[in-house]
């Protein structure tokens, strides 16, 4: 929602808005809730019958039972833990809880400055770490994404690399890791497969 508000204002004008005019965002955020919560329970009983009583997230080809959706805040890299928590994280709290099963998109390792935040949601329920172009593989966070796991959430890790899944099927717990590996070839995509049996341990 906050993201939503930063694409009408435009960028620069909504880094300003943010310091200048924290009343107006926090007077439209609640409405903006509701818009969310109206347009997903409409799309929800249009496609649950052929959906299996559930939800997708396409571009990620994860599915769960009943209302699962992806939140998220690009914005949150431009701005500090003190304004995420103010203006970001009652929304993200009230959709969490309002989805049955929910997911947080992480784009890009400037949210790290948030995590503690984002970890301390109940009802949060995944973490999609994104490999953004030009930095570091998520190899190079093992820490962090071991903090996610020591949280109790789930982790959905989307790469192209056979070495970064090795490195991560090695270092993290299986439990609750989801690999979501786009091979160019039949062959890769099976040895992606047998890392996934050669290392899976608790």
């Amino acid at each position: 929602n906050l993201d939503t508000l930063e694409h009408v204002r435009g960028g620069n004008n909504f880094l300003m808005d943010l310091i200048m005019a924290p009343d107006w965002i926090h007077a439209v955020m609640p409405k903006l809730l509701e818009a969310y919560k109206t347009t997903t329970d409409e799309c929800y009983e249009i496609y649950k019958e052929n959906n299996e009583g559930g939800s997708s997230i396409g571009w990620l080809n994860i599915w769960a039972p009943g209302k699962f959706s992806q939140m998220q805040c690009d914005l949150s890299v431009m701005i500090s833990n003190d304004m995420f928590n103010e203006f970001a994280m009652p929304e993200l709290r009230a959709q969490a809880a309002y989805l049955d099963k929910a997911l947080y998109h992480f784009d890009g390792i400037e949210q790290i400055n948030h995590l503690d935040s984002l970890l301390s949601i109940d009802d949060l329920d995944i973490i999609q770490w994104t490999s953004v172009s030009g930095q570091p593989e998520p190899t190079e966070f093992i820490p962090v994404l071991k903090k996610m796991q020591a949280a109790g959430k789930k982790l959905l890790i989307y790469n192209f690399k056979l070495d970064v899944f090795e490195t991560l099927l090695k270092e993290l717990s299986s439990k609750g890791l989801f690999l979501l590996g786009m091979m160019e070839t039949e062959e890769e995509a099976r040895e992606l497969v047998k890392l996934a049996e050669k290392y899976t341990h608790e």
